[in-house]
């Protein structure tokens, strides 16, 4: 086992192995052109479960083994939603831009 593993959520490495076999799929079925390795620092996000994200405040989401972190956009209307019990997170994924 490499000594990285252990850092991440294990969720994180199940939604990679998701997101290659939806590639794949779409691949087979004519859709989309062969996934291809995308090296590190082009594309930088990563999708964890649900029971590891919960929101703060309303640009404010909690991550587990990572902290608090502000988000672009507000997130009231979803806050509104959980709060009545009209909406669920399901995953979320985050992504870095501009450092």
């Amino acid at each position: 086992m490499a000594a990285f593993y252990v850092e991440n959520a294990s969720s994180t490495y199940n939604y990679a192995q998701l997101h290659l076999a939806r590639g794949f799929t779409n691949f087979y079925k004519g859709r989309a052109r062969v996934p291809k390795f995308k090296r590190k620092g082009r594309s930088e996000s990563f999708t964890l479960a649900a029971s590891a994200a919960r929101l703060v405040g309303s640009h404010h989401v909690r991550l587990s083994r990572i902290g608090d972190i502000k988000t672009y956009e507000s997130m009231r209307k979803l806050y509104r939603h959980l709060a009545r019990g009209t909406g669920r997170i399901v995953s979320v994924t985050i992504s870095e831009c501009r450092g």
